[in-house]
C-alpha cells in the first residue's frame, strides 16, 4: 500500500510485520512516480524496482509502476475488519470486498474466529523442508516468550493454541487486543495433543543451529509413536504434545528413511547416555532438547 509521509511516498508492504521502503525514481527513468502524486485514499501498486538499504531504512528505487489500484488494501487488518464490521462491508462493492480477502489471505466470513480484540491474524503453516504451505496438519501456535504475551484465549498454562489447517494450509482468524510483530509468533507441525508438551531446538558442537536435518521423535508410549520430520530453520522441530508426562526421544537421523527402533530402550548412545526426555506441563523442565 502506498502512504505519503513529510518525505514523500512510502511503500507500506503487504505484510503483518509492516516493512516500508521508501519510494524513489531510479536514475535514468522518467517519472514513474508521478501518477502517484496527489492520490488520496487506498492505493495498492506493483512496482518494478531496484532495493538498497539507506542505514536503517529501506529504500525502492522505481523504475516502472506496472498497476495502480485505488479503493483497495491488501492488509491482513484491513480485510478482516471489513469482513466482521457490517456497516464497512454494506458500503463496498462486493467484488471489491472478496478481492481484497483473496489478497490479504482471509478466508470467507465462515471461517472460524478464536479469541477477540481490535487485531485480527491468520497463518499459513508451511512445511520444514519445502518451504509450501502444508494442508490438513495439525499445528501449535504460541506467542514467543520474550514477548511477555500470552494468547488469552488458551486455558491450558503452556498457552499453546493446537489446531488443524485446512486444505491450503491456513489456520482460523485470531483475534487479538494487541498488534504484535510477525516474529512473536511460533507456528510449527504439532505431533500428538494434549496441555503437555515441549519444542526441541537442535544445534551442532558449535552452539549453530541445525536447520533441515531428519530427526525422529518417538513418545515412550505402550506402544510408542513416532513422528519423523526436519528441523525448522532456527533448529526447532516440531511440537510434541501429550495428556500427561511421558518419556521421550529425540534421534537425529542420517536419512529421513531409516528403520524405526524397536522399542525406547534402543535410544540409548554408546556410551549409555539416556536420550529420552521427559515432558512437563507449564515450567518447561525437560532434560534434554528444551528451547
Amino acid at each position: 500500500m502506498v502512504v505519503t509521509d513529510e518525505q514523500g511516498l512510502v511503500l507500506d508492504r503487504c505484510h503483518l510485520g509492516g516493512t516500508r521502503y521508501r519510494l524513489i525514481a531510479a536514475d535514468g527513468a522518467d517519472d514513474p512516480l508521478a501518477r502517484l502524486r496527489g492520490q488520496k485514499g487506498l492505493i495498492q501498486i506493483e512496482v518494478i524496482a531496484r532495493y538498497r538499504a539507506d542505514g536503517e531504512a529501506h529504500v525502492l528505487e522505481v523504475l516502472s509502476v506496472e498497476s495502480i489500484s485505488v479503493g483497495r488494501s491488501c492488509h491482513l487488518f484491513d480485510a478482516v475488519d471489513a469482513a466482521f464490521d457490517p456497516e464497512h462491508v454494506a458500503e463496498r462493492d462486493i467484488t471489491d470486498r472478496w478481492e481484497a480477502l483473496a489478497l490479504a489471505s482471509v478466508a470467507p466470513a465462515d471461517v472460524a474466529v478464536i479469541g477477540s480484540g481490535d487485531y485480527a491474524y491468520r497463518f499459513v503453516l508451511l512445511q520444514p523442508r519445502t518451504g509450501k504451505p502444508a494442508p490438513d496438519t495439525d499445528y501449535a501456535l504460541s506467542i514467543s516468550r520474550t514477548t511477555g504475551y500470552e494468547l488469552p484465549f488458551v486455558a491450558d498454562e503452556k498457552k499453546v493454541f493446537q489446531g488443524r489447517t485446512d486444505g491450503e494450509g491456513r489456520t482460523p482468524v485470531f483475534r487479538l487486543p494487541v498488534r504484535l510483530p510477525d516474529g512473536a509468533f511460533d507456528l510449527r507441525e504439532r505431533f500428538g495433543s494434549g496441555p503437555y508438551g515441549e519444542t526441541f531446538h537442535l544445534t551442532d558442537h558449535h552452539d549453530n543451529d541445525l536447520f533441515n536435518m531428519p530427526y525422529l521423535i518417538i513418545t515412550c508410549t505402550n506402544p510408542p509413536r513416532f513422528f519423523w520430520g526436519y528441523t525448522y530453520p532456527n533448529g526447532d522441530t516440531a511440537y510434541t504434545a501429550s495428556d500427561g508426562p511421558i518419556n521421550i526421544q529425540l534421534r537425529v537421523l542420517a536419512h529421513i528413511d531409516d528403520p524405526l527402533p524397536t522399542d525406547c530402550d534402543d535410544g540409548r548412545s554408546e556410551d549409555g547416555d539416556d536420550t529420552a526426555a521427559q515432558t512437563t506441563s507449564a515450567n518447561g523442565e525437560v532434560a534434554a532438547g528444551d528451547e
